[in-house]
């Protein structure tokens, strides 16, 4: 007879193997999933490179960033405005400042330009703290390069030229030093000129 009441039957516990069916379903899910995540991260995920690949993508970074001549051209024309520049008149040592200055600061430029596309290269496993070394010289170096320009365009003196001249080039002389030792210790040598070629 219906009282109103609701009946107080207690729910039957499921069966062993529905249970079992149920916890193996969401384990196989869960599996299923996690298989899924390894295959997306080993397919598009990050992955180590080797020293050869780096390389390589490094040799295609000085290819294409990396010509010594305005180096050179931008280092002779600062030799000669130190050697000259007590004996130019004030418009042609402004003029010739400025120029040398200018070339510092391209070259500058160019280097942050290497050191960013190197940045964005993989780094090499078991080489990762050579290149990280690498790339803190170069950004070094452009840092004291950008400084140079800086200190040149500030000269109001002609004398001082020198002083700058032999401050500034023997340190970055040091850094390009390290630099083309770590591009050759890593291979890449695209990157340096062979010092033993001489």
């Amino acid at each position: 007879m219906d009282d109103g009441h609701a009946t107080s039957e207690e729910p039957r516990p499921k069966p062993l193997s529905k249970r079992l069916g149920t916890w193996l379903g969401v384990t196989a899910s869960a599996a299923g999933v996690l298989a899924g995540v390894l295959l997306v991260m080993d397919r598009w995920g990050p992955k180590d490179i080797s020293l050869t690949e780096w390389r390589t993508r490094a040799n295609t970074v000085c290819d294409k960033s990396l010509n010594l001549s305005p180096a050179l051209n931008a280092y002779a024309s600062f030799w000669e405005l130190a050697n000259e520049s007590d004996s130019l008149p004030s418009d042609q040592f402004e003029s010739r400042k400025e120029s040398v200055a200018n070339s510092f600061t391209q070259l500058a430029d160019r280097a942050r330009s290497v050191k960013a596309d190197l940045s964005s290269i993989e780094r090499p496993k078991g080489h990762e703290a050579e290149v990280d070394q690498l790339i803190e010289s170069i950004n070094h170096g452009s840092e004291m390069t950008f400084k140079l320009a800086d200190d040149l365009r500030d000269t109001a003196n002609p004398s001082e030229v020198m002083a700058i001249y032999g401050d500034r080039v023997e340190v970055l002389s040091s850094t390009g030093d390290e630099q083309r030792d770590l591009f050759e210790k890593l291979g890449a040598k695209q990157c340096y000129v062979d010092s033993s070629a001489n």
